[in-house]
Parts: structure tokens; C-alpha cells; sequence
């Protein structure tokens, strides 16, 4: 993938990320996953949180 989709992948991946937080905080759950489980909500922001660090990672690596 080349940088200018990566990053344009990045900026996709903050918006969902942060926009399902929110809901998560709001109501308790994350209504695009379909699923009513606290725990499941919590683990699928963790793997959100940790695949945009690594994209972050990438593009960082790339710019030295």
C-alpha cells in the first residue's frame, strides 16, 4: 500500500474509532457490531486502538 492510502486509511480508522468510542461511552454499546456484550465492545476498541498505532508505526518508519 502506498503512503498516500495509508494515510487516508489512518484518518478512516481515527474517525471510526473515535466515533465508536463515543457511542460505546454514550449508550453503552456499539450499534454497527450487532453484538450486546460490555466485554466484546471493550477488547474490539482495544484491537481498533492498536491497529491504528501500528499503521502510525508504519508511516513513521516510512518518513525517516
Amino acid at each position: 500500500m502506498n503512503r498516500e492510502a495509508k494515510e487516508i486509511r489512518l484518518r478512516m480508522m481515527k474517525s471510526a474509532y473515535e466515533s465508536d468510542l463515543a457511542e460505546y461511552t454514550e449508550k453503552g454499546r456499539i450499534s454497527g457490531l450487532g453484538w450486546h456484550c460490555a466485554i466484546y465492545y471493550v477488547e474490539f476498541l482495544g484491537r481498533s486502538r492498536k491497529a491504528i498505532e501500528q499503521l502510525e508505526e508504519e508511516l513513521k518508519e516510512e518518513n525517516a
